[in-house]
């Protein structure tokens, strides 16, 4: 395992650039391991920050800020069940919003300025600490968000977005 888990004198961001660049010089990504068990619902937001934590590798004094997303909902084709947001707040505050992409796997996707409108919406797909280091470093290779396209957070008038 890479020896960057976010400790808390670190700045989140800071510790994405040391491991984007560690994966980059090496090829590898440090073994997590199996994701802990996830139930995306607001009763429980402690396992989203669980799944955070652990995919991140962020350490308990990190506070993460996990509530209801009122804006877009949990799976791209359903409209009831809501995401989940993730406000970090190390270093420069982070959004995050946990949905299922569809594959039904649990992604967490950053909230950034749409390059288009720049209203704050998900934008790219950031599942690991590198990932997030990569999105710093302008990285070619993002995914892009489930919700991307279809957020509701564009403005009228942006052309990137489905409606």
């Amino acid at each position: 395992m890479h020896p960057v888990a976010t400790r808390p004198q670190l700045d989140i961001t800071e510790s994405a650039l040391r491991a984007s660049i560690l994966r980059a010089r090496t090829g590898l990504e440090p073994v997590l391991g199996r994701d802990p068990a996830v139930v995306l619902a607001p009763s429980d937001p402690s396992s989203v920050a669980d799944l955070m934590r652990h995919r991140f590798q962020l350490d308990r004094s990190v506070p993460l800020y996990v509530h209801q997303d009122t804006h877009h909902p949990l799976f791209h084709d359903g409209a009831h069940l809501r995401a989940v947001r993730i406000d970090v707040a190390l270093g420069r505050p982070r959004a995050f919003l946990a949905s299922y992409d569809s594959s039904r796997n649990v992604t967490f996707s950053l909230f950034a300025p749409c390059p288009h409108c720049s209203a704050p919406v998900p934008t790219v797909a950031v599942n690991r600490l590198e990932d997030l280091g990569d999105w710093e470093l302008n990285a070619r290779d993002m995914v892009e968000a489930p919700h991307f396209r279809t957020s509701p957070l564009h403005w009228h008038d942006c052309t990137l977005a489905r409606r």
